[in-house]
């Protein structure tokens, strides 16, 4: 019987009770393990209950309905959510768009182990056109490719800032991380890439540390929030124990097979300021227009076309209006920040960096209001950059893009693919996982999320 390495990847979480996390177990394993803690929904969901006499094609070439009842029945066995027939039809779809070199060197384990975890985690649609909170089939295809029967890969993520709800504290960041929220979406890539047949994979994952750049990944109103009340320097607290309470999550997850790296964003961040000096000048941020820019013009119809309207909420913080008032008394502003950064100096808080936090308060303000003096049209370039870059870095070294970030739009993924690949007509392996605001446990594939925001 066909064996797999099991993550409980469900929101529940009770199957990583019954089976501890990178456990090599056969299939039917996993599926009694599931039928016994849910058995109406096998019954009623006509779930395969018995694998060991149960023979299909991995290529789904015949018998396609025994195909597919065995891998919806192995994807509700991983997360707990029960997949629709398209969300199941996808992987056969999948399939027939692999290379026929490929296809050949395809066994059960792909189609039992590996498949299952790439269904549950991404929506896929089967145009190739952008759909939201879809993935392009064809970038799909392009990400298996890239992940399964190689000898190493690694995936790179990056992370916005871990906002609260507004019903609770509007404007803010949460007090503590839903560390088993991130220990689902962590479960469902090691599920991919434990199983993908490669000698190993590194999944790193970039978040924004407690810097001078502090303001960088987060949506401007809550940075002006905490600066308004006097408090960037909790802010900045906030974000130090993010980081670190993450950076201890993802350390207890790593396996023999697959590390798991945190790092921040202030480098990445840093690179791309530098790359938008040298393609228009060193005044980009207030007059970037330039008829000798270095700048594909692949890109600038994205930035001009697509980014300027994915991001047109962002518009009003870019421009005279009122929510930039606090720019008419910033050296005030400044002062309230450092006397509270002093006060919380003397009651003995520090950040893990070590450096002073009321130096760090002043840093992070000045830089945040350097950044919001750009125009509206550079903040389309920079973010138009942003995703060029991952793909493009991707493309040099042997990456794939795995979104679980807040934002998803036709920007993003045409700017990656065009750093893949400046021709479009090539697959890009970028995949964004699901997403909703309410999830359902229990209920179907389309009510699960694998993105942020995690929330307690």
């Amino acid at each position: 019987m066909e064996r797999i390495r099991f993550f409980d990847a469900s929101i529940s979480q009770h199957m990583g009770r019954k089976i501890p996390a990178n456990t090599e177990v056969t299939v039917q394993e996993v599926l009694h393990e599931a039928k016994d803690l849910n058995p109406q929904v096998f019954r009623s969901e006509n779930f395969i209950q018995d694998f060991n006499n149960w023979s299909i094609d991995p290529l789904a070439r015949a018998k396609t309905q025994k195909w597919e009842m065995a891998v919806g029945t192995v994807m509700y066995a991983i997360s707990g959510q029960i997949p629709d027939r398209a969300d199941v039809l996808r992987g056969r779809q999948i399939i027939d768009k692999l290379p026929k070199a490929i296809k050949a060197d395809l066994d059960l384990h792909f189609t039992l182990s590996y498949l299952p975890y790439l269904l549950v985690g991404f929506n896929i649609d089967p145009r190739n056109v952008h759909v939201d909170e879809a993935n392009k089939i064809d970038n799909a295809v392009a990400f298996i490719l890239e992940t399964y029967n190689t000898s190493s890969v690694t995936s790179l993520s990056f992370l916005c800032a871990h906002r609260e709800l507004t019903v609770r504290k509007p404007m803010s960041l949460v007090s503590e991380l839903a560390g088993e929220k991130i220990k689902k979406t962590v479960n469902l890539q090691l599920g991919i890439f434990c199983n993908a047949n490669i000698d190993g994979a590194l999944l790193l994952w970039k978040q924004q540390e407690a810097s001078e750049k502090a303001g960088s990944n987060m949506f401007p109103d809550m940075f002006i929030n905490y600066m308004t009340h006097g408090q960037i320097s909790d802010m900045l607290l906030l974000l130090d124990s993010h980081f670190q309470q993450m950076k201890v999550i993802l350390e207890e997850k790593n396996t023999d097979k697959v590390k798991i790296l945190l790092e921040g964003q202030d480098e990445y961040s840093s690179q791309l300021e530098q790359e938008l000096s040298r393609i228009f000048h060193a005044n980009w941020k207030y007059s970037p227009a330039s008829d000798n820019c270095a700048w594909p013009n692949k890109l600038l119809s994205i930035a001009e076309e697509l980014t300027i309207h994915d991001i047109d909420r962002l518009k009003p913080y870019f421009e005279v209006s009122k929510e930039n008032e606090w720019k008419s008394h910033l050296e005030q502003l400044i002062d309230k920040n450092l006397a509270r950064a002093r006060t919380l100096e003397a009651e003995g808080q520090k950040l893990s960096s070590g450096k002073p936090l009321s130096d760090l308060t002043e840093a992070a303000i000045k830089w945040f209001s350097e950044n919001q003096g750009m125009t509206f049209s550079a903040k389309s370039l920079y973010e138009t950059l942003f995703y060029f870059y991952w793909g493009q870095q991707a493309a040099k070294n042997k990456q794939v893009g795995v979104g679980i970030d807040r934002d998803y739009s036709s920007f993003q993924t045409a700017a990656w693919e065009a750093g893949y690949c400046m021709d479009s007509s090539k697959r890009a392996p970028i995949l964004y996982a699901r997403r909703i605001d309410d999830e359902k446990a229990g209920g179907r594939l389309r009510e699960i999320s694998y993105r942020q925001f995690w929330r307690k």
